[in-house]
């Protein structure tokens, strides 16, 4: 149909070794394991955030990679916002997995920039949304597979997920809207054995009122890519 299809590289992409069927499969990225993609005014940064599966170097470029392409923002004049893409949430209240540290040093890098909008991970196989620090930290990897029950009541790591729902959430897929003031999201779910989805959450990102920083600008890196 045309539609394009970008990837964040997640933990089974390195089951056997190496991600060579990942990248078999999204030929566009030449290997790239962190790229942009600009939609218009809003930029989708993606990166593999698999540190265990990368020397310290690779990571730190990486790193730098994201500092610079979010510092970048303040110059670029057809820039809005944007959201860092990757596989592991920062926050989980799941008891399967945990929160993700080496992503967690990553959130100071969007701190002083308005223009970062929030992080959008998977991993967890369930839905969950939390605001830190001005930023939206949507998990959403209730796709498929076997769900994720979260904690509950005491046991939870996190009190502030902005979902109200149960420890076990429906099979989930979130649906983003880009206007001219920023995203509005719907979150369709489908319960276990039903047929029909139903909205079961509904939030907005505004792009800020800010004007950008021409004398600000730092130069553009690379890997990059956009839509086709």
């Amino acid at each position: 149909l045309g539609v394009p299809v970008y990837s964040a590289l997640g933990n089974h992409e390195y089951w056997n070794g190496a991600p060579s069927l990942f990248f078999a499969h999204f030929p566009r990225l030449e290997g790239a394991h962190h790229y942009k993609v600009a939609l218009g005014p809003l930029w989708l940064l993606f990166i593999d955030s698999n540190q265990d599966e990368q020397t310290a170097s690779e990571w730190e470029t990486q790193r730098q990679w994201l500092s610079t392409e979010l510092a970048s923002l303040g110059c670029a004049r057809e820039a809005r916002g944007a959201i860092v893409v990757d596989h592991h949430p920062p926050f989980t209240n799941s008891t399967v997995t945990h929160d993700e540290p080496q992503v967690q040093a990553l959130l100071p890098l969007l701190a002083g920039e308005p223009r970062a909008l929030g992080v959008w991970s998977g991993h967890v196989h369930s839905y969950e949304r939390f605001q830190r620090g001005g930023k939206l930290l949507v998990t959403s990897g209730g796709g498929g597979g076997p769900r994720a029950r979260l904690l509950e009541g005491p046991s939870r790591r996190h009190t502030d997920d902005l979902y109200p729902g149960p420890p076990l959430r429906p099979f989930t897929f979130v649906l983003y809207e880009l206007t001219e003031q920023g995203l509005s999201a719907e979150v369709h779910g489908l319960e276990k054995g039903g047929h029909d989805f139903a909205v079961i959450d509904r939030f907005a990102l505004p792009f800020p009122d800010v004007a950008h920083s021409p004398n600000a600008c730092l130069s553009e890196s690379r890997p990059s890519t956009g839509p086709e």
